[in-house]
């Protein structure tokens, strides 16, 4: 499916660094150099009526907020093992994809199929690639796929649930920056943009187990 439109969503979160692959990303490392696959996770899913591409922006840049292991790139070294970098900043492009005529949740389908055969570039590309299906002008689906090394299937879900419940555990308005060309511009602004570090416990043990298997280096005690 052609993409129609694409939004640029600038995000910033805690913690950034340098360290080597904790066990569970050897792990998978050592598939995706075994086997050549990326071990893409998720697909196409539905959204409840009434969201729209600025909802979807908001959502994207939360979980990219919070979540250290989408803000990670690999840095490869001859002969060794490559190492992970968290980045505290970043911006990463949400594709809008019209269905016309057509069934949206087919194209949503469809545009989830494209991400998982095109190869992550884990070096320079942020391991989660979203895609927001539109139809009359409504948003009503989701594409998305990330890679097995950022996240596994526990973390897949903790991600889905924090997408979800956006609303109750972020604090972010949002304002356009303004086009440029077919290229869209959305940030948060700084009125509100500490609330969503404010959330249930229960919630924040979740996300904690779901993601104990990839350590970050913001995670590492001194000597």
């Amino acid at each position: 499916m052609p993409v129609t439109d694409r939004v640029i969503v600038r995000f910033a979160g805690d913690g950034s660094g340098v360290a080597e692959l904790s066990w569970g990303q050897r792990e998978m490392w050592a598939v995706i150099q075994t086997t050549g696959d990326p071990l893409p996770m998720g697909g196409a899913r539905s959204l409840p009526p009434g969201q729209t591409v600025a909802d979807i922006a908001a959502g994207l840049c939360f979980i990219m907020s919070r979540h250290q292991s989408l803000r990670t790139t690999l840095r490869f070294r001859p002969g060794d093992q490559p190492l992970q970098v968290v980045h505290s900043s970043g911006e990463i492009t949400l594709d809008v994809v019209d269905a016309g005529d057509g069934d949206p949740g087919e194209a949503a389908a469809a545009v989830a199929a494209e991400y998982k055969a095109r190869p992550f570039d884990l070096e320079r590309e942020w391991p989660l690639r979203m895609a927001v299906i539109t139809h009359r002008g409504a948003a009503t689906h989701i594409a998305e796929m990330v890679c097995h090394i950022a996240v596994d299937a526990f973390g897949l879900a903790a991600l889905h649930d924090d997408f979800d419940r956006r609303g109750e555990r972020s604090g972010y308005s949002w304002r356009n920056l303004g086009e440029d060309a077919n290229r869209r511009h959305f940030e948060p602004s700084a009125t509100s943009s500490a609330g969503w570090m404010d959330e249930e416990e229960d919630a924040d043990l979740r996300r904690q187990a779901a993601y104990s298997r990839f350590r970050r280096p913001s995670d590492r005690q001194p000597p």
